[in-house]
């Protein structure tokens, strides 16, 4: 969970006036390109004016709460209401993710930061004591965990050559042993979300090479062969394209497709939430038209999102309608092109 919302290059507007129209037309968009979210279900989970990411893990949300001076750390069990985690609250969003322990029970890993370093905790959901993961660098972010293993992002941000590398450890491992390298990352590049589920890894990343906001990309890393496949490439424009909530479940990959603009900037029939079927690449797509700070397949045609409704929760300093935390059950996917 990252403290950013995704990029939108567009401006504010003048007041309510244009909020309302952007409202009006990514209500529009949700009509026209979500014949799959009309018989979808959904749940409010949390209402709040800053924008927050969500990962979910066993029919367990994990997402910021906004308490209107600082960011508690929240979950929410099957979409009933939020509870918070014994984490002191802080300025930005937490960057944090949810997964099995060794023994299959719910448990956090997040980055906290002082004045000198990013260092990674893991936390047991129903306890409140925060473990260090031995050995990790003074960058430490964009943690996962998956069982006795994190993944994470060790950041350099040199003005000169900034620089990021993808590690992974044994949570049984000693200080003295070394991290090793995954590969994935791309040069130059910047990963925005990972998601570890047993030998694989999903990042989202951003290569600052082309259009207004760089190419975006899904990638998928094979740990024990050493390689990955790119599953999905965009550039990101003027309608502020993006990807996020890499999320496996039952052998596929799942993310979803989100554009900041309208329905006439974005195209039809290629946005909303993608599954990709690891053992033969087979892809397929629930369309609805959303704009997205955060998502998270859950399983069973469920996921959680993290929802922007007019693209102010990029303005804080401004009172924004809020952004919501939604459950999302029986999504329908069908055959699709890979998005591409």
């Amino acid at each position: 969970m990252g403290d950013d919302c995704p990029q939108v290059v567009a401006t504010r507007g003048s007041g309510a006036r244009s909020r309302g129209v952007r409202l009006f037309a990514l209500a529009l968009a949700a009509v026209i390109l979500s014949p799959a979210a009309v018989s979808a279900a959904e749940r409010e989970i949390a209402s709040q004016p800053r924008p927050t990411e969500v990962r979910s893990y066993d029919g367990i949300a994990l997402f910021s709460s906004w308490t209107g001076s600082a960011y508690r750390l929240s979950i929410s069990r099957g979409g009933r209401a939020p509870e918070t985690l014994p984490l002191p609250e802080q300025a930005s969003p937490f960057d944090a993710d949810i997964g099995p322990d060794t023994t299959g029970r719910p448990t956090i890993v997040v980055s906290r930061c002082d004045a000198t370093r990013c260092g990674l905790f893991t936390q047991r959901i129903g306890s409140s004591t925060l473990r260090p993961v031995p050995a990790t660098g003074r960058t430490s972010v964009r943690p996962s965990v998956w069982r006795d293993e994190v993944v994470w992002v060790e950041q350099s941000n040199s003005r000169v050559k900034p620089s990021a590398r993808l590690l992974r450890r044994r949570l049984t491992d000693g200080a003295r042993v070394a991290s090793r390298s995954v590969p994935g990352v791309p040069r130059g590049g910047a990963v925005e979300e990972v998601e570890l589920h047993g030998r694989r890894v999903a990042l989202s990343t951003t290569i600052d090479n082309a259009g207004i906001c760089g190419t975006r990309e899904i990638r998928l890393v094979d740990i024990p062969k050493g390689d990955f496949k790119v599953i999905a490439s965009q550039i990101c424009g003027l309608n502020g394209q993006n990807w996020v909530g890499p999320s496996f479940a039952r052998g596929s990959l799942y993310f979803a497709r989100f554009c900041a603009a309208n329905a006439s900037g974005c195209g039809r029939g290629s946005y909303g939430a993608f599954r990709y079927r690891i053992s033969d690449g087979a892809t397929a797509l629930a369309q609805f038209g959303r704009f997205l700070t955060g998502w998270a397949y859950d399983d069973a045609g469920r996921a959680y999102e993290a929802r922007d409704p007019a693209g102010d929760c990029a303005f804080p300093d401004q009172p924004p309608p809020p952004c919501t935390v939604v459950r999302v059950t029986g999504l329908r996917f069908a055959k699709a092109r890979a998005p591409r």
